[in-house]
């Protein structure tokens, strides 16, 4: 068995099934007037916008649908790599006019822009012409180096703003302070003392972003990133109030679930018991 193969097409079903699924159907809820003034960004400079909401439900509804499309191609009896490449681009490309629209009103939010990447890659990444019999395989590595570096720079960029402010001052208190409504996780911490916020600070910054390169080390360094990114995402939608609707990232962390780390963990049970 491929484990690299299998794990390529079981991915590429989690982001163009789940992932989407849950994009489409959980929407994006922003504050009032958010809508108000375009300041368009990258290609979006070219058309004229905002756009209609007849028009963005229209490019909505072509996007879930050829991202289904997709993930229809993957079943083994239809399963056709030139048919999946034509799929997954054509859903790429409108996932890239849909969601990305919300990005051009001058405030960014961080819902779907992991989501967009790991599509942009597992749809137009080349093959590798030395590998005859797993030309794609070296898709999982790529996706995993770029989300490792993504969180990575996120961290350096924390350093080049504000250096260890984040977690030797009272960044984080005030951060949670500023908010216009505390969520009761926040409350609690609110009342905590100052080396709580200060050790949290130190987690996000060091634990989730600059060490983000370990989790390439190993199918078992992977799995305990994939935790603490989750936990992280889930942490910061109970004490910020920001929504759910980046849990789509969550999605995305799966390709650092190794299916050799469950095979040898089986495998070792198995000779246990034996």
């Amino acid at each position: 068995m491929n484990l690299r193969k299998l794990q390529l097409q079981i991915y590429r079903a989690l982001i163009f099934g789940p992932a989407t699924w849950y994009i489409f159907f959980k929407g994006h809820y922003y504050p009032d007037n958010f809508y108000e003034t375009w300041q368009p960004i990258s290609f979006y400079h070219l058309l004229s916008g905002p756009w209609s909401q007849n028009f963005l439900d229209g490019l909505r509804y072509l996007w879930f649908i050829f991202c289904q499309f997709t993930f229809i191609s993957l079943y083994p009896r239809f399963y056709k790599e030139r048919y999946y490449r034509l799929l997954s681009v054509t859903a790429t490309l409108l996932a890239i006019l849909f969601l990305g629209h919300d990005y051009n009103f001058g405030t960014i939010y961080h819902g779907t822009h992991l989501y967009v990447a790991v599509c942009l890659l597992l749809s137009l990444a080349p093959k590798n012409r030395k590998n005859r019999d797993s030309p794609y395989d070296w898709h999982i590595p790529l996706i995993k180096s770029f989300i490792s570096f993504m969180l990575f720079s996120a961290g350096l960029q924390k350093i080049f703003k504000g250096g260890v402010d984040w977690f030797t001052t009272d960044a984080l208190f005030i951060k949670m302070a500023l908010l216009p409504a505390h969520p009761p996780l926040a409350s609690l911490l609110l009342e905590a003392p100052l080396w709580v916020h200060q050790l949290l600070g130190f987690i996000i910054l060091i634990g989730v972003q600059l060490s983000a390169p370990l989790a390439l080390i190993s199918p078992v360094t992977g799995l305990f990133y994939f935790i603490l990114w989750s936990l992280f995402h889930i942490g910061a939608s109970l004490i910020f109030s920001v929504g759910t609707s980046f849990y789509s990232q969550i999605f995305c962390y799966f390709i650092f679930l190794s299916p050799a780390l469950f095979i040898h963990q089986k495998r070792t049970i198995q000779r246990n018991i034996s």
